[in-house]
């Protein structure tokens, strides 16, 4: 198929390299939407572990807990590292196919165990309550 010069956009047969670089900004956005969306699991899970109370301190008092908040922010922080960096190296004259790579696959990882975790956080509160009620309808009569 003819293309006259008038109608071409960038240069002839460089089609493929426009597309390569529109994924690269494409993994960065889907990247950086993931990171919010981490972000604001590990805030509703923060912010619960501290207003939910079980056996008369708050769930964020609990060691179990406090490992999931910290795995959660570590991962959450080290996805926002990854990004920003990569971010910053990609430009207009400049491409960076292997930062993009990275920020995809780790985000996808973080990102998914960052509900995981609070949901752990909501069963284990859940599990605290059936035990305290279960232990404290078994009083001897």
């Amino acid at each position: 198929m003819h293309v006259p010069a008038d109608n071409l956009i960038g240069q002839e047969g460089g089609g493929i390299t426009n597309m390569m670089r529109n994924l690269e900004i494409e993994r960065l956005g889907l990247a950086a939407m993931s990171l919010g969306m981490a972000r604001r699991c590990l805030d509703a899970m923060t912010t619960y572990a501290i207003e939910r109370k079980t056996f008369g301190k708050p769930l964020a008092e609990h060691g179990q807990i406090q490992r999931y908040i910290g795995e959660s922010y570590a991962k959450v922080e080290a996805m926002r590292a990854l990004i920003y960096n990569v971010a910053a190296t990609v430009g207009p004259g400049n491409r960076n196919r292997l930062g993009t790579d990275a920020a995809k696959l780790f985000r996808g990882t973080a990102a998914r165990r960052s509900p995981t975790r609070r949901s752990r956080c909501s069963a284990a509160t859940a599990t605290a309550a059936s035990t305290a009620s279960s232990s404290s309808s078994a009083t001897p009569s």
